[in-house]
């Protein structure tokens, strides 16, 4: 992170949430796909589960599906609003 100058999670956050990583800028590129962001072992399994890869194309309900009730279950609900307000 300290590479483009940023300190903390929240710091990068909050610099994603600047960049809509479906129409990235040249800015934006190097912090949605630099390969400081890893995958934690949950995604990975989540990943392998729904068999989703870099040739995948298609959307997965499923895949959201999980995604939202690991959430759910962590008690951060998509419907409680975003901490970092996405400036698309």
């Amino acid at each position: 992170m300290e590479l483009h100058g940023i300190q903390s999670y929240s710091a990068l956050c909050e610099k994603l949430s600047e960049f809509n990583p479906f129409e990235l800028s040249e800015e934006g590129e190097q912090y949605w796909l630099e390969p400081f962001l890893c995958c934690t072992d949950l995604s990975l399994s989540l990943l392998k589960k729904f068999g989703i890869n870099k040739a995948t194309s298609e959307f997965c309900a499923e895949f959201i599906d999980e995604l939202d009730s690991v959430f759910r279950e962590n008690n951060v609900a998509w419907d409680r609003g975003s901490i970092f307000p996405v400036k698309a």
